[in-house]
């Protein structure tokens, strides 16, 4: 985070997290003329000599492109060129000759993404000196502080209780792929309520509701790592109904249901020493957000179409500073499953 480096990504003293915004961007969208998204990755490299992996989900999770990340950089580091390697095979530039037609589409498509890399809003908030350690130490763990963090941010800044999608890694099954943590609880809902100023609930009170909501989520993504969650047996079923000329189901058109799959709180997380942070654009009206914590970092990467993602992260920020100083309570002992 601290780090320099040279050219176009200099990055100027105080104003680290601006060159973080500006780096994250060139490795989502850069400019669009030069990225291929049908590819299964890229890894795109700056001038300077940092690299970030952009990929396309539909193949495969992070904990593919994890995996692979990690494989280079300790490759990388342990066995680090000590010079710059020559192309192994020439590169020619080909020529190609477009039609009108074609040529109308490339300039349609380079409008609308112009239009969308301005729409889309997008924020970093490197919180320091509030990592997994000072999470762990006060009797939570991370993951799940986090995640009710984020809720607390969002009842804050939107006075609303909305779904939130976690995903949650299924990999340790043949051919598993994903399932969703659905981290919007009762228990939840209670404590980011609790916490209004007008609220009447003591601290020690607050304390008891985040506790609850701690362990709820903890238990619910316990159970959808375990292949005991709801959301892709549900869209199996429906998948089901579909392929066989059925009628779906009334369920599917319950507007429980579909408030429950708005997720305007879409959520990943990603964490490895060879990983600054990871993160991808919003899939609703509300926000995306990557996020992870380090020893002594926790670091978030948040999108949204329609909000101010810096007004959001100084929300969240709060939020963790006054649930941590809630866990640290004198005369509490942490009991976070």
């Amino acid at each position: 985070y601290q780090r320099r480096v040279h050219g176009d990504d200099a990055v100027l003293p105080g104003r680290e997290r601006e060159a973080m915004e500006r780096m994250s961007r060139r490795f989502l969208h850069g400019e669009g003329k030069n990225r291929w998204w049908e590819k299964s990755f890229m890894v795109v490299v700056t001038s300077s000599g940092i690299a970030g992996v952009n990929w396309e989900h539909a193949w495969g999770d992070g904990v593919a492109i994890l995996r692979y990340i990690i494989d280079v950089f300790n490759d990388s580091t342990a066995r680090p060129a000590e010079k710059a390697v020559a192309a192994t095979e020439p590169v020619d530039c080909l020529k190609w000759e477009l039609t009108p037609k074609v040529e109308a589409a490339i300039r349609s498509s380079v409008n609308r993404m112009n239009a969308d890399v301005q729409r889309m809003k997008l924020g970093i908030f490197p919180f320091l000196g509030l990592g997994k350690n000072q999470m762990t130490a006060a009797g939570a763990k991370p993951d799940p502080f986090m995640q009710v963090a984020i809720q607390l941010a969002y009842w804050r800044t939107h006075r609303a209780t909305h779904s939130l999608y976690e995903s949650a890694s299924t990999a340790a099954f043949r051919h598993g792929r994903t399932e969703c943590v659905r981290g919007t609880t009762i228990q939840s809902a209670a404590f980011t309520r609790a916490m209004d100023h007008n609220s009447g609930v003591s601290d020690s009170e607050r304390r008891v509701l985040l506790e609850a909501a701690l362990n709820k989520h903890a238990e619910l993504s316990k159970a959808a790592k375990q292949g005991q969650g709801c959301d892709r047996h549900l869209y199996a079923l429906q998948r089901m109904a579909q392929d066989l000329g059925k009628p779906t189901p009334a369920l599917y058109a319950d507007s429980s249901y579909s408030r429950m799959k708005g997720d305007m709180l879409s959520t990943s997380s990603l964490y490895s020493d060879a990983l600054l942070l990871g993160g991808f654009g919003p899939v609703s009206e509300g926000y995306g957000i990557g996020y992870a914590s380090a020893p002594n970092l926790s670091m978030f990467h948040v999108t949204s179409w329609k909000h101010d993602c810096h007004d959001f992260l100084e929300v969240l920020g709060s939020s963790m500073e006054e649930m941590l100083a809630l866990m640290k309570l004198e005369g509490k002992k942490p009991t976070t499953k």
